[in-house]
């Protein structure tokens, strides 16, 4: 246990030294700017302990939900201000092609409800791999960005899980980061 933390504080500096070297090396920001339709989603919204928590929820959500065509990319959407580690205010849910479902359970006290995700004109996006840090980089890449190009925050990031984690240590995960963004000019 001692070891697997250790690993995980290594992993975690390994990121943030990526991050510092990709700053100073003026590699350009892989950010691009898309238009999201409205989508319908099954989703809870609650606060979740850690990442690790979020992404066992994920887990179970996608057991809860088969593969079909009707279910797309499962997302989580930040509802706090700051970026934190722990008790997490998030909305985590699947896309879906469907106009009307059942409440899904997750647990005793949660079930994903159909809701409608609002369209965004404009969204600043960029894809990351690897866990919270490297998706914490991914949002600073952004923000960085956002200062540079003359833009601004206009909503509540998210995170589209374009893979699944396969690693217990979520090194495989693929995320894109979206960010509403509006200019400033």
């Amino acid at each position: 246990q001692a070891l697997l933390g250790e690993l995980q504080r290594i992993r975690k500096i390994e990121a943030r030294l990526q991050a510092i070297r990709d700053t100073e090396s003026d590699k350009p920001l892989d950010v691009v700017i898309k238009q999201i339709p409205a989508q319908s989603a099954l989703s809870v919204r609650t606060v979740f302990e850690s990442f690790e928590t979020a992404l066992a929820m994920h887990g179970i959500m996608r057991k809860a939900l088969p593969e079909r065509t009707s279910y797309g990319l499962c997302f989580t959407i930040c509802h706090h201000e700051d970026v934190v580690e722990t008790n997490m205010h998030l909305e985590i849910g699947r896309i879906v092609k469907l106009n009307s479902h059942a409440p899904v359970p997750l647990s005793d006290r949660l079930q994903l409800t159909l809701r409608q995700l609002p369209a965004v004109e404009t969204m600043a996006t960029t894809i990351v791999t690897g866990g919270l840090e490297v998706i914490h980089t991914g949002y600073g890449q952004i923000g960085l960005w956002m200062q540079a190009n003359g833009y601004r925050l206009r909503g509540n990031p998210r995170e589209i899980i374009l893979q699944a984690a396969k690693s217990t240590h979520s090194h495989d995960l693929i995320t894109e980061i979206q960010f509403p963004v509006e200019s400033l000019r």
